[in-house]
């Protein structure tokens, strides 16, 4: 299962490598991964970061660490425009290319509504087979060339 996404209205409050380390903390299981597209190639990237999780339990884990990580960066930049407001970008996504997505601090604001819809997103889009579709996931990514794999250790 891959959780990937974006901040936005942060500024330099925190940067995309400062918050996937900040998650790699508390879900040391997961792979970590920050667009970094190949010399030459000018893109605005739509998602800043992806993390393939190996199970349902780094997933539970993960839940708990996104909503902790907007409390504490995204949280207090709120504002009552909430066209302009800081939110995190979040897509849940499978190895079929399947996924959904919204926008923590936008589309949800309670933590009750996250997790109920983190959970069922990752009952929904689970692989039958996870180990398999986690070793393709990372396979892919790194192929990709777009993206750089953060040393989290």
């Amino acid at each position: 299962m891959v959780v990937q996404g974006a901040l936005a209205h942060v500024g330099d409050t925190v940067s995309s490598e400062q918050f996937l380390r900040f998650l790699a903390q508390r879900v040391p299981k997961g792979e970590y991964f920050i667009v970094e597209p190949p010399p030459g190639i000018i893109m605005t990237a739509a998602m800043d970061w992806r993390i393939v999780l190996p199970d349902s339990k780094s997933m539970q884990q993960m839940i708990a660490a996104l909503w902790e990580g907007y409390e504490s960066f995204i949280l207090p930049l709120h504002c009552e425009d909430a066209t302009a407001c800081a939110a995190m970008l979040i897509q849940i996504k499978n190895h079929k290319g399947e996924f959904d997505q919204f926008s923590l601090g936008r589309d949800i604001t309670m933590q009750e509504l996250f997790v109920q819809r983190m959970q069922e997103t990752a009952r929904t889009l689970s692989p039958r087979n996870a180990q398999d579709a986690f070793s393709q996931e990372i396979r892919q990514t790194c192929d990709s060339g777009f993206w750089e794999q953060l040393d989290c250790a």
